[in-house]
């Protein structure tokens, strides 16, 4: 009688042992699944991503033929809508509004007297919160003037010395900063200072605080 009651207790025992393997084995092909489940989204999303990923590329041209000629554009090199939301033009690294871009090149060229008949244009289009589509472009200034040795000099100087800086989104929220010559790089949100070109910037490129 003892010994039929320790049989029946052993086998509820390795029973008991089974149920709970086989619980724990459940358990792991859950985790297993859920594991490769959000693999797979994250994959999806990242495709998605990289089928409306925008690069834009800010680009400069200066040309001393008369009529002296200084531009600065931006194009959607990407394969999805870039949404721009701020454009800042910078001078030794001070940002300028678009105004101040205007009478800076207007005083740093030759004056023009009732007499000339020079042809001068400058144009600005420092415009934020719009979208630039897939190989869209868009010039963000745009100077002639004539081929006087100070003119040369002073948009050589000025060509030097100043560059656009601009932070844009895709439409999944990701953001990035650009300026002319360098590679986007991607920040968290297009409401702090420039990465690239600001005094600060610069002061923390060279360890200063």
């Amino acid at each position: 009688m003892n010994k039929s009651r320790k049989w029946l207790l052993d086998r509820s025992d390795l029973l008991a042992i089974l149920a709970l393997l086989i619980s724990f084995a459940s358990m792991w092909l859950s985790i297993s699944e859920l594991r490769i489940m959000r693999e797979e989204a994250n994959l999806l999303r990242s495709q998605q991503k990289a089928s409306v990923w925008p690069y834009l590329d800010v680009t400069a041209s200066f040309s001393l033929a008369d009529p002296i000629s200084l531009s600065y554009r931006v194009e959607n090199k990407g394969v999805g809508p870039a949404l721009i939301k701020k454009v800042r033009f910078l001078n030794n690294g001070e940002e300028l509004s678009a105004a101040d871009v205007s009478k800076l090149i207007v005083s740093v060229l030759e004056p023009l007297d009732s007499t000339s008949e020079e042809k001068r244009n400058i144009m600005t289009a420092m415009k934020d919160n719009i979208v630039l589509s897939s190989g869209e472009e868009m010039f963000l200034l745009r100077v002639e003037a004539s081929g006087s040795k100070r003119n040369q000099k002073a948009l050589a100087t000025f060509f030097r010395s100043n560059t656009f800086s601009i932070c844009y989104a895709s439409i999944y929220g990701d953001h990035w900063e650009v300026e002319k010559g360098k590679t986007p790089i991607e920040v968290a949100e297009c409401s702090g200072e420039p990465v690239f070109s600001t005094k600060k910037a610069k002061q923390r490129a060279n360890g200063i605080r």
